[in-house]
């Protein structure tokens, strides 16, 4: 004998509500969870050249690095440089700090005869309403 009527079509909807909202559920943790990646993936930032090698300086040695900033998604904010991982001997400085995409910086990296051998990872950060990118500079002092 089939079953007909309200009940089993009741219960069919019931389990069809149920899943339905379930997945908008998750639907929207992940939507908001992607919005929030988004909203920061607004600029791009490169590094040329994007790593150094050179021997312990006997006095001291520099590089000029230039650091480009490039609007993604029609951003149109101002954006803040700053390098952070910097070791012992090695100075940092921006020709420019500040603007508002597109625009470069050049980034002066000093490094002194007190400098340790070593591998090191100096990075580089855009930042600035709601925007956010970042890349790493590796120097390798022999």
């Amino acid at each position: 004998m089939e079953n007909k009527g309200i009940e089993p079509l009741a219960v069919k909807l019931l389990a069809g509500m149920v899943l339905l909202a379930v997945g908008l559920g998750i639907g929207l943790t992940m939507y908001r969870k992607a919005g929030k990646t988004l909203e920061r993936l607004n600029i791009q930032l490169s590094l040329e050249p994007d790593s150094w090698t050179l021997p312990r300086p006997e006095n001291e040695n520099s590089l000029e690095v230039q650091v480009t900033v490039e609007p993604l998604l029609d951003f149109h904010g101002q954006v803040s440089l700053s390098a952070e991982g910097e070791p012992a001997g090695v100075s940092l400085s921006f020709s420019r700090t500040s603007g508002t995409p597109p625009f470069y910086s050049i980034l002066t990296i000093t490094v002194s005869s007190t400098v340790n051998r070593g591998s090191y990872s100096i990075t580089v950060k855009a930042e600035g309403e709601g925007a956010l990118a970042s890349k790493a500079f590796t120097l390798r002092i022999t």
